[in-house]
C-alpha cells in the first residue's frame, strides 16, 4: 500500500515547543513532486509472469515480500540462474536506508 501525504512542514501551535518548531524535512523535499501509485498484488503478479531474462529469454521466478508499505521482489532466471532485485520505493539515506513510504507514513501519522 502506498500513502499520499501532503508535502508541508509541521507548524506547532505551541510557540514554546522548541523541539518541534524547526522540523527538518529533507525527505519531503527530496521526493516532492514524485508520483506514487496504489497497485494491486494480483495485477503485479500478472506483470511478473511476463518477465523474461535479458540474457537467455527464459522465464523469471519472482519471490515478493513486504517491508512495511514497500514491496521487494527478488527474481531469478529459470535458465541461466541470473539473479536480481526490485524495490517498489526509493530508500532514504544510504543503500540500506529506510523506504520512503514507511518514513513518510510514520511521519504523517505523528505530525497530524
Amino acid at each position: 500500500m502506498i500513502f499520499f501525504v501532503p508535502f508541508t512542514a509541521y507548524k506547532p501551535s505551541d510557540e514554546s515547543n522548541e523541539t518541534m518548531k524547526n522540523v527538518s524535512h529533507p525527505i519531503i523535499e527530496e521526493f516532492h513532486g514524485s508520483t506514487a501509485y496504489i497497485i494491486y498484488y494480483e495485477q503485479l503478479q500478472a506483470l511478473l509472469k511476463l518477465m523474461r531474462c535479458s540474457e537467455c529469454s527464459a522465464p523469471m521466478i519472482a519471490k515478493p515480500r513486504e517491508v512495511g508499505s514497500a514491496l521487494v521482489i527478488e527474481y531469478r532466471c529459470q535458465g541461466c540462474d541470473v539473479k536480481s532485485r526490485w524495490e517498489s520505493q526509493p530508500r532514504v539515506g544510504t543503500k540500506g536506508g529506510k523506504f520512503v513510504g514507511n518514513v513518510l507514513s510514520v511521519t504523517c501519522t505523528f505530525l497530524t
